[in-house]
Protein backbone atom coordinates (compact mmCIF):
# COMPACT_ATOMS: atom_id res chain seq x y z
CA UNK A 1 0.00 0.00 0.00
CA UNK A 2 2.89 2.34 0.61
CA UNK A 3 4.61 1.40 -2.49
CA UNK A 4 1.72 2.24 -4.49
CA UNK A 5 1.04 5.72 -2.67
CA UNK A 6 4.72 6.65 -3.29
CA UNK A 7 4.54 5.33 -6.82
CA UNK A 8 1.24 7.84 -7.15
CA UNK A 9 3.20 10.69 -5.67
CA UNK A 10 5.87 10.64 -8.06
CA UNK A 11 3.57 10.03 -10.60
CA UNK A 12 2.04 13.54 -9.50
CA UNK A 13 5.19 15.08 -9.16
CA UNK A 14 6.45 14.00 -13.39
CA UNK A 15 3.15 14.81 -14.39
CA UNK A 16 3.23 18.08 -12.77
CA UNK A 17 6.91 18.60 -14.46
CA UNK A 18 5.32 17.85 -17.73
CA UNK A 19 2.49 19.89 -17.85
CA UNK A 20 0.39 22.61 -15.24
CA UNK A 21 -2.68 23.96 -15.27
CA UNK A 22 -3.44 27.58 -14.82
CA UNK A 23 -3.01 27.73 -11.15
CA UNK A 24 -0.12 25.64 -10.85
CA UNK A 25 1.09 27.69 -13.86
CA UNK A 26 0.90 31.43 -12.32
CA UNK A 27 2.09 29.85 -8.92
CA UNK A 28 4.83 28.51 -10.86
CA UNK A 29 5.42 31.54 -12.67
CA UNK A 30 5.63 33.47 -9.66
CA UNK A 31 8.03 31.16 -7.80
CA UNK A 32 10.18 31.57 -10.51
CA UNK A 33 9.95 34.96 -11.04
CA UNK A 34 10.48 35.68 -7.42
CA UNK A 35 14.21 33.84 -7.89
CA UNK A 36 15.01 35.63 -11.04
CA UNK A 37 14.21 39.24 -10.14
CA UNK A 38 16.19 39.30 -7.84
CA UNK A 39 18.94 38.17 -10.22
CA UNK A 40 17.89 40.99 -12.91
CA UNK A 41 18.42 42.98 -10.47
CA UNK A 42 21.84 42.06 -9.14
CA UNK A 43 22.86 42.40 -13.15
CA UNK A 44 21.71 45.67 -13.02
CA UNK A 45 23.96 46.35 -9.91
CA UNK A 46 26.94 45.11 -11.37
CA UNK A 47 25.96 47.02 -14.92
CA UNK A 48 26.16 50.16 -12.87
CA UNK A 49 29.05 49.16 -10.35
CA UNK A 50 30.95 48.72 -13.46
CA UNK A 51 29.77 51.12 -15.83
CA UNK A 52 27.99 53.80 -13.99
CA UNK A 53 24.95 55.91 -15.67
CA UNK A 54 27.26 57.33 -18.83
CA UNK A 55 27.79 57.80 -22.28
CA UNK A 56 28.95 53.99 -22.38
CA UNK A 57 25.81 52.87 -20.86
CA UNK A 58 23.72 54.73 -23.13
CA UNK A 59 24.92 53.30 -26.57
CA UNK A 60 24.50 49.79 -24.71
CA UNK A 61 20.93 50.36 -23.24
CA UNK A 62 20.16 51.94 -26.91
CA UNK A 63 21.64 48.39 -28.65
CA UNK A 64 18.97 46.50 -26.72
CA UNK A 65 15.99 47.81 -28.24
CA UNK A 66 15.52 45.75 -30.95
CA UNK A 67 16.12 42.72 -29.42
CA UNK A 68 13.77 43.95 -26.81
CA UNK A 69 11.65 44.60 -29.53
CA UNK A 70 12.25 41.14 -31.28
CA UNK A 71 12.61 38.74 -28.05
CA UNK A 72 9.31 40.64 -26.44
CA UNK A 73 6.79 42.16 -28.86
CA UNK A 74 7.17 39.66 -32.21
CA UNK A 75 7.62 36.13 -29.45
CA UNK A 76 4.57 37.32 -27.22
CA UNK A 77 2.61 38.50 -30.79
CA UNK A 78 3.47 35.04 -31.80
CA UNK A 79 2.59 33.01 -28.78
CA UNK A 80 -0.45 34.59 -28.14
CA UNK A 81 -1.21 34.15 -32.21
CA UNK A 82 0.19 30.60 -32.57
CA UNK A 83 -1.11 28.59 -29.29
CA UNK A 84 -5.08 28.71 -30.10
CA UNK A 85 -4.57 27.93 -33.79
CA UNK A 86 -1.88 24.87 -33.02
CA UNK A 87 -4.40 23.63 -30.45
CA UNK A 88 -6.92 23.74 -32.98
CA UNK A 89 -5.31 22.25 -35.65
CA UNK A 90 -3.80 19.17 -33.14
CA UNK A 91 -6.98 18.94 -31.88
CA UNK A 92 -9.03 18.41 -35.05
CA UNK A 93 -6.17 17.04 -37.49
CA UNK A 94 -3.71 15.03 -34.82
CA UNK A 95 -0.74 15.59 -33.69
CA UNK A 96 1.29 15.38 -36.96
CA UNK A 97 -0.98 17.76 -39.41
CA UNK A 98 -0.08 20.50 -36.26
CA UNK A 99 3.65 19.65 -36.25
CA UNK A 100 3.24 20.12 -40.25
CA UNK A 101 1.68 23.52 -39.66
CA UNK A 102 4.80 24.20 -36.96
CA UNK A 103 7.22 23.64 -39.37
CA UNK A 104 6.13 25.86 -41.92
CA UNK A 105 5.66 28.81 -39.54
CA UNK A 106 9.54 27.68 -38.84
CA UNK A 107 10.55 27.92 -41.86
CA UNK A 108 9.13 30.80 -42.74
CA UNK A 109 9.77 32.86 -39.55
CA UNK A 110 13.71 31.81 -40.04
CA UNK A 111 13.98 32.80 -43.62
CA UNK A 112 11.83 36.63 -42.57
CA UNK A 113 14.43 36.84 -39.79
CA UNK A 114 17.46 35.96 -41.77
CA UNK A 115 16.74 39.06 -44.26
CA UNK A 116 15.58 41.77 -41.50
CA UNK A 117 19.14 40.63 -39.59
CA UNK A 118 20.59 41.35 -42.48
CA UNK A 119 19.25 44.31 -42.76
CA UNK A 120 19.73 45.70 -39.63
CA UNK A 121 23.29 45.02 -39.83
CA UNK A 122 24.12 46.59 -43.45
CA UNK A 123 21.83 49.75 -42.19
CA UNK A 124 22.95 49.86 -38.47
CA UNK A 125 24.14 53.38 -38.88
CA UNK A 126 20.54 54.85 -39.77
CA UNK A 127 19.04 52.81 -37.73
CA UNK A 128 21.22 53.27 -34.69
CA UNK A 129 20.37 57.63 -35.99
CA UNK A 130 16.53 57.05 -35.75
CA UNK A 131 16.73 55.16 -32.03
CA UNK A 132 19.24 57.77 -30.28
CA UNK A 133 18.73 60.90 -32.72
CA UNK A 134 20.75 63.33 -29.79
CA UNK A 135 23.91 61.14 -30.08
CA UNK A 136 26.98 62.81 -30.68
CA UNK A 137 29.03 61.35 -33.32
CA UNK A 138 31.36 59.18 -31.55
CA UNK A 139 28.19 58.11 -29.11
CA UNK A 140 26.49 56.70 -32.46
CA UNK A 141 29.40 55.22 -33.84
CA UNK A 142 29.92 53.39 -30.35
CA UNK A 143 25.98 52.36 -30.18
CA UNK A 144 25.63 51.30 -34.51
CA UNK A 145 28.86 49.23 -33.36
CA UNK A 146 26.97 47.66 -30.38
CA UNK A 147 23.99 47.16 -32.24
CA UNK A 148 25.44 44.81 -34.90
CA UNK A 149 26.94 42.60 -33.03
CA UNK A 150 23.64 42.15 -30.66
CA UNK A 151 22.18 40.78 -33.99
CA UNK A 152 22.31 36.92 -32.92
CA UNK A 153 19.87 38.36 -29.96
CA UNK A 154 17.27 39.24 -32.30
CA UNK A 155 17.59 36.10 -34.13
CA UNK A 156 17.98 33.78 -31.20
CA UNK A 157 15.12 35.25 -28.81
CA UNK A 158 12.58 35.63 -31.72
CA UNK A 159 12.99 31.67 -32.60
CA UNK A 160 12.73 31.13 -29.11
CA UNK A 161 9.46 32.80 -28.42
CA UNK A 162 8.10 30.33 -31.00
CA UNK A 163 9.56 26.99 -29.32
CA UNK A 164 7.65 28.51 -25.60
CA UNK A 165 4.53 28.76 -27.93
CA UNK A 166 4.86 25.16 -28.65
CA UNK A 167 5.52 23.93 -25.29
CA UNK A 168 2.74 26.20 -23.64
CA UNK A 169 0.42 24.67 -26.17
CA UNK A 170 0.88 21.40 -23.84
CA UNK A 171 0.91 23.31 -20.88
CA UNK A 172 4.31 22.89 -20.42
CA UNK A 173 5.53 26.36 -18.64
CA UNK A 174 8.84 24.82 -16.34
CA UNK A 175 11.52 24.65 -19.09
CA UNK A 176 10.78 27.64 -20.56
CA UNK A 177 10.67 29.40 -17.13
CA UNK A 178 13.31 27.89 -16.16
CA UNK A 179 15.83 28.65 -19.01
CA UNK A 180 14.84 32.85 -18.62
CA UNK A 181 16.03 32.21 -14.89
CA UNK A 182 19.78 31.94 -15.78
CA UNK A 183 19.42 34.45 -18.85
CA UNK A 184 20.98 37.07 -16.04
CA UNK A 185 23.59 34.37 -14.97
CA UNK A 186 25.70 34.64 -17.62
CA UNK A 187 25.60 39.05 -18.20
CA UNK A 188 26.67 38.97 -14.43
CA UNK A 189 29.49 36.45 -14.22
CA UNK A 190 30.81 38.05 -18.27
CA UNK A 191 30.44 41.51 -16.15
CA UNK A 192 32.53 40.33 -13.37
CA UNK A 193 35.02 38.46 -15.39
CA UNK A 194 35.78 40.32 -17.95
CA UNK A 195 34.81 44.00 -17.80
CA UNK A 196 38.55 45.55 -15.81
CA UNK A 197 40.04 44.05 -19.02
CA UNK A 198 37.46 44.53 -21.68
CA UNK A 199 35.10 47.11 -20.91
CA UNK A 200 31.69 46.96 -22.92
CA UNK A 201 33.08 43.61 -24.24
CA UNK A 202 32.09 41.97 -21.74
CA UNK A 203 28.03 43.14 -21.97
CA UNK A 204 28.14 41.96 -25.59
CA UNK A 205 29.67 38.06 -24.51
CA UNK A 206 26.97 38.50 -21.81
CA UNK A 207 23.91 39.27 -23.69
CA UNK A 208 24.70 37.26 -26.33
CA UNK A 209 25.58 34.13 -24.48
CA UNK A 210 22.70 34.63 -21.97
CA UNK A 211 20.32 34.36 -25.18
CA UNK A 212 21.97 31.44 -26.73
CA UNK A 213 21.62 29.19 -23.81
CA UNK A 214 18.46 30.29 -23.18
CA UNK A 215 17.31 29.02 -26.80
CA UNK A 216 19.45 25.48 -26.43
CA UNK A 217 17.70 24.68 -23.49
CA UNK A 218 14.23 25.29 -24.63
CA UNK A 219 14.93 24.52 -28.01
CA UNK A 220 16.74 21.29 -27.33
CA UNK A 221 14.31 19.99 -24.58
CA UNK A 222 11.20 20.74 -27.24
CA UNK A 223 13.50 18.61 -29.38
CA UNK A 224 13.27 15.41 -26.90
CA UNK A 225 9.40 15.80 -26.16
CA UNK A 226 8.38 16.08 -29.71
CA UNK A 227 11.11 15.80 -32.13
CA UNK A 228 8.94 16.31 -36.01
CA UNK A 229 10.60 19.95 -36.29
CA UNK A 230 12.09 20.66 -39.79
CA UNK A 231 12.04 22.18 -42.85
CA UNK A 232 9.08 22.84 -44.86
CA UNK A 233 8.47 25.65 -47.84
CA UNK A 234 5.04 24.66 -48.38
CA UNK A 235 3.40 27.95 -47.36
CA UNK A 236 0.48 27.87 -49.09
CA UNK A 237 -2.07 26.65 -45.98
CA UNK A 238 -4.82 28.76 -44.39
CA UNK A 239 -3.84 28.04 -40.72
CA UNK A 240 -0.52 29.51 -41.33
CA UNK A 241 -2.43 32.34 -43.29
CA UNK A 242 -4.51 32.94 -40.29
CA UNK A 243 -1.61 32.77 -37.50
CA UNK A 244 0.26 36.00 -39.18
CA UNK A 245 -2.81 37.54 -39.98
CA UNK A 246 -3.61 37.48 -36.23
CA UNK A 247 0.54 38.14 -35.44
CA UNK A 248 0.23 41.73 -37.41
CA UNK A 249 -2.38 43.65 -34.79
CA UNK A 250 -1.12 41.73 -32.22
CA UNK A 251 2.22 43.37 -32.97
CA UNK A 252 0.70 46.89 -33.08
CA UNK A 253 -1.37 46.58 -30.68
CA UNK A 254 0.32 45.00 -28.20
CA UNK A 255 3.66 46.86 -28.79
CA UNK A 256 2.76 50.02 -27.14
CA UNK A 257 5.21 49.75 -24.51
CA UNK A 258 8.42 49.02 -26.16
CA UNK A 259 7.56 51.59 -28.94
CA UNK A 260 6.63 53.97 -26.18
CA UNK A 261 10.03 52.99 -24.69
CA UNK A 262 11.80 53.49 -28.44
CA UNK A 263 9.95 57.25 -28.43
CA UNK A 264 11.23 57.67 -24.65
CA UNK A 265 14.97 56.51 -25.19
CA UNK A 266 15.08 58.60 -28.66
CA UNK A 267 13.92 61.92 -26.79
CA UNK A 268 16.47 61.36 -23.92
CA UNK A 269 19.15 61.10 -26.03
CA UNK A 270 18.94 64.78 -26.39
CA UNK A 271 18.61 65.96 -22.62
CA UNK A 272 21.68 65.62 -20.47
CA UNK A 273 24.23 62.72 -20.12
CA UNK A 274 22.52 59.88 -18.01
CA UNK A 275 19.67 60.82 -18.69
CA UNK A 276 18.98 57.17 -20.87
CA UNK A 277 20.70 55.23 -17.94
CA UNK A 278 18.38 56.64 -15.48
CA UNK A 279 15.12 55.90 -17.36
CA UNK A 280 16.82 52.51 -17.95
CA UNK A 281 17.93 51.77 -14.24
CA UNK A 282 14.68 52.77 -12.94
CA UNK A 283 12.66 50.86 -15.23
CA UNK A 284 14.29 47.58 -14.43
CA UNK A 285 13.50 48.61 -10.38
CA UNK A 286 9.85 48.94 -12.01
CA UNK A 287 9.71 45.90 -13.76
CA UNK A 288 10.61 43.84 -10.73
CA UNK A 289 6.59 43.88 -9.63
CA UNK A 290 6.05 43.95 -13.78
CA UNK A 291 7.32 40.93 -14.00
CA UNK A 292 6.85 39.14 -11.01
CA UNK A 293 2.78 39.50 -11.10
CA UNK A 294 1.57 41.05 -14.20
CA UNK A 295 3.41 39.20 -16.58
CA UNK A 296 2.44 35.65 -14.73
CA UNK A 297 -1.01 36.68 -14.22
CA UNK A 298 -1.82 37.48 -18.07
CA UNK A 299 -0.12 34.62 -19.06
CA UNK A 300 -2.24 32.26 -16.59
CA UNK A 301 -5.53 33.38 -17.08
CA UNK A 302 -4.84 33.67 -20.70
CA UNK A 303 -5.74 30.05 -21.50
CA UNK A 304 -8.81 30.25 -19.64
CA UNK A 305 -10.64 33.04 -21.04
CA UNK A 306 -9.70 31.37 -24.44
CA UNK A 307 -12.36 28.50 -23.46
CA UNK A 308 -14.96 30.36 -21.70
CA UNK A 309 -15.60 32.41 -25.00
CA UNK A 310 -15.31 29.27 -26.86
CA UNK A 311 -17.93 27.59 -24.70
CA UNK A 312 -20.01 31.24 -25.25
CA UNK A 313 -19.92 31.58 -21.32
CA UNK A 314 -19.23 35.54 -21.47
CA UNK A 315 -21.00 35.51 -18.01
CA UNK A 316 -17.50 33.19 -16.40
CA UNK A 317 -15.73 35.22 -18.58
CA UNK A 318 -16.46 38.65 -17.34
CA UNK A 319 -16.30 36.70 -13.96
CA UNK A 320 -12.83 35.70 -14.57
CA UNK A 321 -10.93 38.37 -16.11
CA UNK A 322 -12.80 40.56 -13.00
CA UNK A 323 -11.40 38.56 -10.32
CA UNK A 324 -7.72 38.46 -12.06
CA UNK A 325 -7.86 42.74 -12.22
CA UNK A 326 -8.62 42.15 -8.51
CA UNK A 327 -6.09 39.91 -8.02
CA UNK A 328 -3.39 41.77 -9.59
CA UNK A 329 -4.12 45.08 -8.11
CA UNK A 330 -4.32 43.96 -4.41
CA UNK A 331 -0.79 43.51 -5.16
CA UNK A 332 0.36 45.96 -7.51
CA UNK A 333 -0.99 48.89 -5.79
CA UNK A 334 1.19 48.44 -2.61
CA UNK A 335 3.79 47.70 -4.65
CA UNK A 336 3.71 50.91 -6.58
CA UNK A 337 3.55 52.68 -2.83
CA UNK A 338 6.50 51.03 -1.74
CA UNK A 339 8.47 52.45 -5.04
CA UNK A 340 7.22 55.89 -4.79
CA UNK A 341 7.84 56.21 -0.94
CA UNK A 342 11.34 54.77 -1.04
CA UNK A 343 12.10 55.46 -4.27
CA UNK A 344 15.32 57.38 -3.36
CA UNK A 345 16.48 54.56 -0.66
CA UNK A 346 15.97 51.86 -3.03
CA UNK A 347 18.29 53.16 -5.65
CA UNK A 348 20.75 54.63 -3.53
CA UNK A 349 21.18 50.98 -1.38
CA UNK A 350 21.10 48.97 -4.88
CA UNK A 351 22.89 51.30 -6.94
CA UNK A 352 25.22 54.04 -5.86
CA UNK A 353 28.48 52.67 -5.18
CA UNK A 354 31.21 52.09 -7.22
CA UNK A 355 30.84 54.56 -10.85
CA UNK A 356 27.26 55.30 -9.86
CA UNK A 357 27.01 58.61 -7.83
CA UNK A 358 24.73 60.66 -5.77
CA UNK A 359 23.43 62.98 -8.34
CA UNK A 360 22.89 59.86 -10.48
CA UNK A 361 20.51 58.68 -7.79
CA UNK A 362 18.51 61.92 -7.65
CA UNK A 363 17.90 61.62 -11.59
CA UNK A 364 16.90 57.72 -11.46
CA UNK A 365 14.81 58.11 -7.89
CA UNK A 366 12.79 60.60 -9.84
CA UNK A 367 12.24 58.79 -12.96
CA UNK A 368 10.96 55.58 -10.96
CA UNK A 369 8.44 57.99 -8.88
CA UNK A 370 6.94 58.70 -12.01
CA UNK A 371 7.43 55.24 -14.19
CA UNK A 372 5.63 53.41 -10.74
CA UNK A 373 2.48 55.55 -10.98
CA UNK A 374 1.80 53.55 -14.25
CA UNK A 375 2.26 50.14 -12.64
CA UNK A 376 -2.00 50.18 -11.68
CA UNK A 377 -2.48 50.41 -15.61
CA UNK A 378 0.37 48.24 -17.00
CA UNK A 379 -1.31 45.86 -15.43
CA UNK A 380 -4.90 46.21 -16.31
CA UNK A 381 -3.57 46.69 -19.88
CA UNK A 382 -1.82 43.14 -20.04
CA UNK A 383 -5.25 41.24 -18.97
CA UNK A 384 -7.67 43.21 -21.16
CA UNK A 385 -5.31 43.12 -24.33
CA UNK A 386 -5.52 39.12 -23.61
CA UNK A 387 -9.32 39.74 -22.94
CA UNK A 388 -9.48 40.73 -26.49
CA UNK A 389 -6.97 38.15 -27.66
CA UNK A 390 -9.83 35.81 -26.62
CA UNK A 391 -12.41 37.55 -28.21
CA UNK A 392 -10.55 37.19 -31.59
CA UNK A 393 -10.30 41.08 -31.72
CA UNK A 394 -6.94 42.05 -32.27
CA UNK A 395 -7.79 45.22 -34.34
CA UNK A 396 -9.04 46.93 -31.62
CA UNK A 397 -5.66 47.11 -29.33
CA UNK A 398 -3.89 47.65 -32.81
CA UNK A 399 -6.20 50.96 -33.47
CA UNK A 400 -5.44 51.40 -29.52
CA UNK A 401 -1.63 51.08 -29.69
CA UNK A 402 -1.57 53.60 -32.51
CA UNK A 403 -3.37 56.23 -30.13
CA UNK A 404 -1.39 55.64 -27.16
CA UNK A 405 2.54 55.92 -28.86
CA UNK A 406 0.66 59.18 -30.19
CA UNK A 407 -0.03 60.67 -27.03
CA UNK A 408 2.80 59.32 -25.51
CA UNK A 409 4.82 61.61 -28.24
CA UNK A 410 2.91 64.58 -27.85
CA UNK A 411 3.63 64.23 -23.87
CA UNK A 412 7.20 63.56 -24.13
CA UNK A 413 7.69 66.45 -25.61
CA UNK A 414 5.97 68.88 -23.68
CA UNK A 415 6.53 67.32 -20.22
CA UNK A 416 10.59 66.14 -21.17
CA UNK A 417 10.91 70.33 -21.57
CA UNK A 418 10.08 71.17 -17.86
CA UNK A 419 10.76 67.66 -16.00
CA UNK A 420 13.38 66.37 -17.91
CA UNK A 421 13.67 62.50 -17.72
CA UNK A 422 11.30 62.55 -15.03
CA UNK A 423 8.81 63.92 -17.21
CA UNK A 424 9.65 60.79 -19.65
CA UNK A 425 8.40 58.61 -17.39
CA UNK A 426 5.41 60.59 -16.13
CA UNK A 427 4.22 60.65 -19.67
CA UNK A 428 4.66 56.93 -20.09
CA UNK A 429 2.04 56.48 -17.34
CA UNK A 430 -0.07 58.87 -18.34
CA UNK A 431 -0.56 56.65 -21.55
CA UNK A 432 -0.56 53.56 -20.06
CA UNK A 433 -4.16 55.42 -17.89
CA UNK A 434 -5.55 56.17 -21.48
CA UNK A 435 -4.87 53.34 -22.72
CA UNK A 436 -6.63 51.52 -19.91
CA UNK A 437 -9.70 53.68 -19.87
CA UNK A 438 -10.04 52.80 -23.50
CA UNK A 439 -9.99 49.36 -23.29
CA UNK A 440 -12.12 48.83 -20.60
CA UNK A 441 -14.82 51.38 -22.27
CA UNK A 442 -14.46 49.41 -25.22
CA UNK A 443 -14.43 45.74 -24.04
CA UNK A 444 -17.67 47.02 -22.02
CA UNK A 445 -19.25 47.15 -24.89
CA UNK A 446 -18.17 44.01 -26.41
CA UNK A 447 -19.00 41.75 -23.42
CA UNK A 448 -21.51 43.88 -21.69
CA UNK A 449 -21.15 45.56 -17.92
CA UNK A 450 -19.55 43.07 -15.34
CA UNK A 451 -15.91 43.60 -15.49
CA UNK A 452 -15.30 46.29 -13.67
CA UNK A 453 -18.67 46.18 -11.66
CA UNK A 454 -18.26 46.32 -7.86
CA UNK A 455 -14.55 46.96 -7.78
CA UNK A 456 -14.99 50.66 -6.69
CA UNK A 457 -15.13 49.92 -3.24
CA UNK A 458 -12.55 47.23 -3.22
CA UNK A 459 -10.11 49.24 -4.70
CA UNK A 460 -10.59 52.38 -2.61
CA UNK A 461 -9.69 50.50 0.38
CA UNK A 462 -6.57 48.54 -1.40
CA UNK A 463 -5.59 52.14 -2.06
CA UNK A 464 -6.14 53.67 1.52
CA UNK A 465 -4.20 50.73 3.34
CA UNK A 466 -1.11 51.26 0.54
CA UNK A 467 -1.02 54.37 1.32
CA UNK A 468 -0.85 54.50 5.11
CA UNK A 469 1.64 51.12 5.02
CA UNK A 470 3.82 53.21 2.22
CA UNK A 471 4.02 56.43 4.58
CA UNK A 472 4.87 54.41 7.12
CA UNK A 473 7.86 52.65 5.46
CA UNK A 474 9.13 55.79 4.56
CA UNK A 475 8.71 57.44 8.02
CA UNK A 476 10.68 53.69 9.79
CA UNK A 477 12.88 54.47 7.01
CA UNK A 478 14.03 57.82 7.80
CA UNK A 479 14.23 56.92 11.42
CA UNK A 480 16.39 53.95 10.87
CA UNK A 481 18.80 56.85 8.63
CA UNK A 482 18.99 58.75 11.45
CA UNK A 483 19.12 56.71 14.09
CA UNK A 484 21.89 54.15 12.57
CA UNK A 485 23.47 55.99 9.71
CA UNK A 486 23.90 52.73 7.58
CA UNK A 487 26.85 53.44 5.23
CA UNK A 488 27.98 49.38 4.04
CA UNK A 489 25.92 48.37 1.22
CA UNK A 490 24.35 44.77 2.85
CA UNK A 491 23.71 46.30 5.97
CA UNK A 492 21.64 49.03 3.84
CA UNK A 493 20.44 46.23 1.71
CA UNK A 494 19.52 44.03 4.87
CA UNK A 495 17.41 46.81 6.47
CA UNK A 496 15.79 47.83 3.35
CA UNK A 497 15.11 44.27 2.42
CA UNK A 498 13.65 43.91 6.18
CA UNK A 499 11.56 47.48 5.60
CA UNK A 500 10.45 45.88 2.47
CA UNK A 501 8.99 42.85 4.51
CA UNK A 502 7.44 45.10 6.92
CA UNK A 503 5.44 46.60 4.49
CA UNK A 504 4.02 43.31 3.47
CA UNK A 505 3.00 42.46 6.81
CA UNK A 506 1.51 45.39 7.90
CA UNK A 507 -0.49 45.41 4.38
CA UNK A 508 -1.51 41.76 5.10
CA UNK A 509 -2.93 43.40 8.75
CA UNK A 510 -4.47 46.38 7.04
CA UNK A 511 -6.39 44.00 4.69
CA UNK A 512 -7.84 42.22 7.14
CA UNK A 513 -8.69 44.91 8.86
CA UNK A 514 -10.18 46.69 6.28
CA UNK A 515 -12.06 43.54 5.12
CA UNK A 516 -10.82 43.64 1.44
CA UNK A 517 -12.06 40.55 -0.09
CA UNK A 518 -8.77 39.79 -1.96
CA UNK A 519 -7.37 39.41 1.58
CA UNK A 520 -9.89 36.44 2.32
CA UNK A 521 -9.29 34.79 -1.38
CA UNK A 522 -5.61 34.72 -0.91
CA UNK A 523 -5.77 33.03 2.27
CA UNK A 524 -8.01 30.46 0.36
CA UNK A 525 -5.32 30.09 -2.16
CA UNK A 526 -2.57 29.38 0.70
CA UNK A 527 -4.71 26.81 2.78
CA UNK A 528 -5.77 24.94 -0.19
CA UNK A 529 -2.19 24.84 -1.45
CA UNK A 530 -0.83 23.65 2.02
CA UNK A 531 -3.85 20.72 1.96
CA UNK A 532 -2.71 19.57 -1.75
CA UNK A 533 1.27 20.14 -0.78
CA UNK A 534 0.36 17.94 2.33
CA UNK A 535 -1.78 15.52 0.54
CA UNK A 536 1.18 15.10 -2.21
CA UNK A 537 3.97 14.46 0.01
CA UNK A 538 2.62 12.76 3.33
CA UNK A 539 4.19 9.50 4.02
CA UNK A 540 0.95 8.42 6.51
CA UNK A 541 -2.65 7.30 5.21
CA UNK A 542 -3.91 9.97 7.57
CA UNK A 543 -1.18 12.47 7.10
Amino acid sequence: MEILKTENRARGILNFLKRQTAAQAALLLTIISVISKPLGLLREIVIADFFGASKVTDAFFISQILPNVFGTIIAGALISAFIPVFIRVRETGGESEAWVLTSKVFSLLTLVLILICLSIYFFAGPVTRIMAPGFGPSEQELASWLVKFMIPTVFLGTLLGLFTAILNSYQHFLLPAAAALLNNVFLIVAVLLLAAKSGIVSLIIGSIGAVLFQFLIVGGGLLVRKPFLKLNFKWRDPNLSLIFKMVIPIVIGSSAGLLNLLVDRAIASGLPEASISALNYSSKIMGIPQGMFIANVATAIFPTLSLQVARNALEDFRRSLSRGLRALWYIILPSTAGLVFLASPIIATIYQHGAFTAEDTILTSGTLVFYSLGLFAHGGNSLLSNAFVSLRDTITPMKLGFLVVATNIVLNLLLSRIMGASGIALATSISAFLNFLLLSLLLQKKVGQGVLKGSGRELFKMIFASLIMGFSVYLLWKGIVLWLNPQNFWIKLFLLASLCGFGVIEYALLSLVFKIDEANRYLGYLKRGKEKIMALFSRRSGG
